[in-house]
């Protein structure tokens, strides 16, 4: 090793920088590396991700994150910076990540060295590079196979500035997240035709509707502001809480109206039912549910709970009824669970563990939510009765009343039966479901498992697919088209993505993203994805271009929503409807035009974001991604000189792949 690369390596002493630095702004307890930030300006935090999250989330590159034992590991993701790094950077960050890693006092040959730099790589999530460019970097140092110990931490110091090269520069365009896409309005009969009654309760009445515009059928959940005893600020709590929650197995809001009597939500249509009106059928023909089924079913749950967890949320009502399902005509046994009906959940504070606000149905309440406080694994409570439900026909904790029920809870013991259902018919249940469940219903919550360790369970093991089976090299191009793709274009086919029914697409990603989140915290790294492009043979460098640009919210992650967006390109050209919607998605009033301005709000959540990149510079960027001149454009007699497109112009401008 050279004394200046020794040099480099003692400089990068963690100690020593932690101690020469200010402390972050987020009063996180981490330091500030000096330079300037995203907005361009001396740094005030310790990265991006912590003063966007106010010093909840951290960075996997920021300084101690790793070390810190504040900050839960699932809650750290990639940092991101809007500047391309200088040689000096790349050689920092580079021999800062040597420094972590023990000595190589052995010659070794290149195949061991690729499989070291593989490995430092996937520990750090980050991309490696191709075999001919690691051949042609080694070659510099060493004639034969085998590389002398003397340069080995030399080579693998060179190997990762370029592996550092290769992630930068990071995309500096505004931030787009999924909830800003949940728009409210104010008549919804003027979007939506009522078709048929789906449930009725005290709340209001659950209809099936139908789009207009789209024709794409949906549910439409009309809160009644005079008969319900639910406050308006509930109702709103319910709406911001779906708004973000982005996962597969979690309903999806579309967007709400609200008027002088009603508050409507629109959410996505589940035609197959609900869980309770399945258990119901298999009680009635007296054949049990099945155990693939059942196992599908509670693996989907414990993950949309665990992702819940990640934004400290609680639902508090999880039962057969609100547990919709989707089915799959090819593997029927394992249906698509979207769990609704959030006005019951709670968001918990930045500080929060538990709650003592009580709601529920007492059936398939804890005995913490009985006897408060109650924390997260309350919803893991009500999971285990679920799965109980389904496999034996009847409820673990059965009463006539309240507080029967709240007895059996808290003091009875979980039995088995051996027949289902009341019947003659001998029920067998193996060992190891019993086992999972008996834990989840664990009465105490401090034995009681977690959801990533339930999901860790042996009965749970092997229920995904694999994902040769739903990922082909043809949606890998799909995804690499789309990185080709404008970030005005990219945010317009993450809009698509909400507001469009791609059931088949989102029905085979819907397996390969829960099978990459294999942490629970309902998002998929960039170096996941990168990994998985190159696997079906997109180049290293393609496939990271392209895992990148499926990441608008800056996180150094990729949505649920984010991945169906990435690859649905091609369906847009083939179905006019698309276009149209998307462009009465910016024309509310139906008007043939619609304003660049109105464009622009949308895609910054309607004036909540801009601190970064204001609006003049927005339109700006977009006046020359449309290749139009101010003068060029249509004028509004409301506004002066606001650019407008009728739906030729915009249809042109978004089938066009630049």
């Amino acid at each position: 090793m050279t004394r200046k690369f020794e040099r480099l390596i003692d400089d990068e002493d963690e100690n020593h920088v932690a101690n020469e630095f200010p402390v972050c702004a987020a009063n996180c307890g981490r330091h500030i590396r000096g330079g300037l930030g995203r907005d361009m300006r001396l740094a005030t935090h310790c990265c991006d991700i912590c003063m966007d999250s106010k010093g909840i989330r951290h960075g996997i590159s920021c300084m101690a994150a790793k070390s810190s034992p504040n900050v839960p590991q699932h809650q750290i993701v990639a940092c991101t910076t809007n500047m391309v790094l200088s040689a000096a950077e790349l050689s920092r960050r580079a021999s800062s990540l040597l420094s972590s890693i023990p000595s190589i006092d052995t010659d070794v040959d290149m195949r061991n060295l690729k499989a070291i730099l593989d490995g430092i790589c996937a520990a750090n999530d980050l991309p490696t590079i191709d075999e001919k460019r690691f051949l042609l970097i080694c070659s510099r140092f060493c004639a034969g196979q085998m590389i002398p110990k003397s340069r080995t931490r030399e080579i693998l110091y060179r190997l990762l500035k370029k592996v550092f090269k290769c992630v930068n520069p990071v995309n500096a365009n505004p931030l787009l997240e999924r909830h800003f896409f949940v728009t409210k309005e104010s008549k919804v009969t003027k979007f939506y035709r009522f078709k048929s009654v789906l449930g009725q309760g005290s709340f209001g009445i659950v209809h099936r509707v139908v789009r207009i515009d789209s024709g794409i059928e949906r549910v439409c959940k009309s809160i009644s502001k005079s008969n319900t005893s639910v406050p308006h600020s509930q109702i709103e709590s319910e709406i911001r809480i779906i708004a973000t929650l982005d996962h597969p197995n979690i309903v999806k809001i579309i967007e709400y109206f609200e008027d002088d009597s009603h508050v409507h939500l629109i959410m996505e249509y589940c035609p197959d039912g609900d869980l309770l009106s399945r258990i119901k059928q298999s009680i009635k023909s007296g054949k049990p549910i099945s155990f693939i089924f059942a196992q599908s079913v509670v693996r989907q749950l414990l993950c949309a709970v665990a992702f819940m967890q990640t934004h400290r949320v609680i639902h508090k009502d999880l039962k057969p009824e609100n547990i919709m399902l989707v089915m799959d005509p090819r593997q029927p046994e394992r249906p698509l669970v979207k769990i609704i009906d959030f006005g019951l959940s709670e968001l918990f504070s930045t500080n929060q563990s538990t709650s003592s606000t009580v709601a529920g149905t007492a059936f398939y309440m804890s005995p913490q939510i009985f006897k408060p406080p109650f924390s997260f694994k309350a919803d893991i409570w009500s999971i285990g009765v679920i799965a109980y439900f389904m496999l034996t026909g009847i409820l673990p904790f059965f009463g006539s009343t309240v507080a029967e029920v709240k007895s059996n809870v808290l003091y009875r013991k979980i039995q088995w039966p051996s027949t289902f259902a009341g019947t003659p018919k001998p029920l067998q249940i193996g060992r190891e479901s019993r086992d999972l469940i008996e834990k989840l219903l664990e009465k105490d919550e401090a034995p009681r498992l977690d959801a990533m360790e339930a999901l860790k369970h042996t009965w749970l093991s092997g229920q995904t697919l694999t994902r040769s089976s739903v990922f082909s090299l043809s949606v890998a191009l799909n995804i690499n088209s789309f990185s080709r793709l404008s970030w005005w274009k990219r945010c317009m086919l993450n809009l698509v993505a909400h507001i469009w029914d791609f059931r088949d697409i989102s029905s085979n990603l819907t397996h390969l993203f829960i099978e990459l989140d294999n942490q629970g915290i309902g998002s998929i790294s960039i170096h996941q994805m990168a990994t998985l492009l190159h696997s079906v043979g997109i180049p290293i460098q393609e496939g990271w271009d392209g895992a990148k640009a499926l990441d608008l919210t800056h996180t150094g992650r990729i949505t649920f929503t984010a991945l169906v967006a990435g690859c649905i390109y091609p369906l847009i050209a083939s179905d006019p409807k698309i276009v149209r919607a998307l462009f009465n998605r910016f024309s509310p009033d139906k008007r043939d035009r619609i304003s660049c301005t109105n464009i622009i709000e949308l895609l910054s959540g309607n004036h909540s974001y801009c601190q970064v990149v204001e609006k003049d510079e927005m339109l700006s960027s977009l006046l020359q991604e449309l290749s139009i001149h101010e003068s060029e454009c249509s004028t509004s007699s409301s506004q002066s000189r606001t650019p407008e497109l009728d739906i030729n112009t915009f249809r042109k401008w978004i089938l066009t792949l630049n």
